[in-house]
């Protein structure tokens, strides 16, 4: 998506579904709640449940808590630049 403010326009870098669905693959695997998940991940279950059902976007707390919980994932592969 590209913003656009008179002379200057900027390209807004959305995360991709991969993620979240890296992480219900990762809990699904692993047969975790969603309580169980959250606090795996340092969130709250209601959080986690938002993020999972596509109602919240993940902000930077999250991503640090998935990083931490899961450090072998490649964060890189989960964000896409979308004009």
């Amino acid at each position: 998506m590209v913003l656009t403010n008179g002379d200057r326009s900027v390209t807004l870098v959305t995360m991709s579904d991969g993620l979240i669905a890296e992480l219900v693959r990762i809990q699904r695997e692993r047969d975790w709640s969603d309580r169980e998940m959250a606090e795996h991940l340092g969130v709250s279950r209601s959080m986690w449940s938002l993020v999972k059902a596509g109602l919240r976007q993940p902000g930077a707390k999250f991503l640090r808590a998935v990083k931490r919980a899961f450090p072998y994932l490649d964060m890189n592969l989960f964000f896409s630049s979308r004009r």
